[in-house]
């Protein structure tokens, strides 16, 4: 029997992904033996549409499930439903310390990251005076930045982890008037679009678009209360092959693939033996996300129906 993979992962580098796991098991000859399934954008279907699947027929199909689409982690509906199935992982792989220090890591150890994106300000100083560049996410609450800050990808990690961040930080009703008040797009990269043409001053985007810092007077900026952080989780089902599972956190997980995603999207390694990306560097690796218990005690439902409403406004 195939010891089988989900994976659904950097969207924007997708296309890489996919190369250098195709690429490691050929060399590998582990074709046959390790099997990808590939989910999200571009897809045949999401990850969380595919595991909400799986549950209907009773289990997750996968022995080993690598996703950047926090909700099928932070719902305990979904993966954390089968808590009594997985593994617990936690000293799988090495993490450095601004990621232990942080709330990114689940307490029970049943799903842990190998790359962080954060979401950073990025601003166009040309629109915004410079007294009022924002250095922080209180700041953007302020009336003064109505319409002036873009963000995208509400019906995904990008646009949720936004908004479940400021929520967290400042309460619900903040968090739906900073939802009222921005302009949402579809993707990350239409926002970022928006700031480059000044269509929008402010916009809050993945690393990735910082590494085009100073193109049309572009500034990027690390929030004070951190980058909002979303983790490439993975959660490994028990009694899984260990060769093939040892062969997947090597290889796959492993320093080799952390340090082309950072090269090539300035996302955080979580190997402490990888430099961080000079602007995470600089900013001390600060990085934002809810605790668990405000996430086990969150209103899906609520969130859900907030975010269906404002991404039928744009598609």
């Amino acid at each position: 029997m195939s010891f089988k993979v989900y994976w659904n992962n950097v969207c924007l580098l997708s296309t890489r992904e996919e190369k250098f796991i195709n690429n490691s098991l050929k060399e590998s000859k582990k074709e046959n033996s390790i099997i990808f399934e590939y989910y999200g954008l571009g897809r045949k279907m999401g990850l969380k549409e595919k595991i909400i699947e799986d549950l209907s027929d009773g289990t997750i199909e996968a022995d080993l499930v690598i996703s950047t689409d926090l909700d099928i982690f932070q719902s305990k509906n979904l993966i954390p439903s089968k808590s009594n199935e997985l593994s617990n992982i936690k000293d799988l792989l090495p993490l450095r310390t601004a990621i232990t220090n942080s709330n990114i890591v689940e307490p029970s150890g049943i799903f842990a990251p190998f790359i962080i994106i954060p979401l950073i300000f990025v601003v166009n100083k040309n629109l915004i005076p410079e007294e009022k560049i924002p250095y922080s996410f209180e700041q953007l609450l302020d009336p003064y930045y109505k319409n002036k800050i873009a963000f995208g990808g509400i019906h995904n990690s990008a646009g949720r982890s936004l908004i479940k961040s400021i929520w967290y930080l400042y309460g619900r009703q903040k968090a739906e008037e900073f939802v009222t008040n921005s302009i949402i797009t579809s993707m990350p990269a239409a926002a970022f679009k928006k700031t480059m043409t000044g269509e929008a001053a402010i916009s809050i985007v993945p690393t990735i678009f910082a590494m085009r810092s100073g193109i049309n007077n572009i500034v990027a900026i690390w929030p004070k209360e951190g980058a909002v952080a979303i983790p490439s989780y993975y959660a490994l089902k028990k009694d899984s092959d260990s060769l093939c599972t040892e062969w997947v956190l090597h290889n796959i997980l492993g320093k080799s693939h952390q340090e082309l995603l950072k090269s090539a999207g300035a996302v955080i390694p979580c190997d402490p033996d990888i430099d961080l990306p000079d602007l995470a560097k600089e900013n001390n690796c600060s990085l934002l996300y809810p605790d668990w218990s405000f996430l086990h005690n969150f209103d899906d439902d609520y969130f859900y129906s907030l975010c269906k409403k404002h991404y039928e406004m744009i598609i």
